[in-house]
């Protein structure tokens, strides 16, 4: 605590001292003159230094991804023209359109960024220090007692791609995927990467990007546009936020 209170008046001193010498062999002017004019600047630079190094505030936003459940479901082997249908009954007994109750067929997922590591998973009404989670599919239950529900899921990873000529870049990024029954036979457990399926990958950058302006301008428009099109993702016209579309997700950031 006294080496916290003691360093500003170190600081202060500091500039003071550097401000008078170089106005005693560079100003010209009496000893009184430089003693108030280095009094002055002190404080112009010492604001200067403080509002250079204050710490960007974080922009809390709401990211919510939809996914394309009949590309993702037949693309994976998980139901056929007449299961779709029978998934779609076995939707309204569960879930009506007016239920408050959340449905992850229909809800998608919406999570809250309220910071560096801290989310709060809307529908789950949960808070975590990480984006990893998965989420069953209810609707494709399975009847057997040691059946495994097919889940979507979200991993925080380092991928490899191909960067500028032949290097590979390693980018950090949100994994979106399912694991189900088949898949889940490659490991041990539910937890275990093996018996993930990926479906879609979103630049950790480009989702601050989105929402934080500094880090928009330390990337930039074109390298914003590039990381979405080295991943797979396209931009849609939006009313509010920022809408990304994939061949499984649609993503929706919003400030709050």
């Amino acid at each position: 605590m006294q080496t916290r209170s003691v360093w500003p008046v170190v600081r202060l001193i500091t500039i003071y001292g550097g401000c008078y010498v170089v106005l005693m062999y560079f100003g010209g002017f009496s000893w009184v003159h430089n003693a108030v004019l280095a009094l002055v600047l002190t404080d112009v630079l010492d604001r200067s230094f403080a509002e250079l190094f204050r710490p960007t505030p974080f922009r809390p936003f709401s990211l919510t991804i939809t996914p394309q459940w009949h590309d993702i479901l037949f693309c994976q082997g998980l139901v056929d023209e007449q299961q779709w249908k029978a998934l779609g009954e076995r939707h309204k007994e569960m879930h009506s359109s007016e239920s408050p109750n959340y449905c992850l067929l229909r809800d998608g997922i919406t999570i809250t960024v309220l910071g560096q590591g801290l989310y709060y998973f809307n529908d789950m009404h949960g808070f975590q220090t990480s984006l990893n989670s998965h989420w069953p599919i209810e609707e494709l239950r399975s009847d057997d007692v040691l059946g495994y529900t097919p889940s979507l899921y979200i991993k925080e990873r380092l991928m490899t791609f191909p960067g500028a000529g032949r290097k590979p870049q390693i980018l950090a990024v949100v994994e979106l995927g399912l694991v189900t029954p088949d898949s889940l036979k490659n490991s041990t457990a539910e937890w275990d990467d093996r018996c993930d399926i990926p479906l879609g990958h979103l630049p950790t950058l480009a989702l601050r990007a989105e929402t934080q302006f500094e880090s928009a301008m330390d990337i930039g428009a074109a390298g914003l546009r590039s990381l979405y099109e080295r991943t797979g993702w396209k931009e849609e016209e939006a009313v509010f936020g920022s809408v990304r579309s994939h061949k499984y997700f649609r993503i929706r950031y919003r400030s709050i």
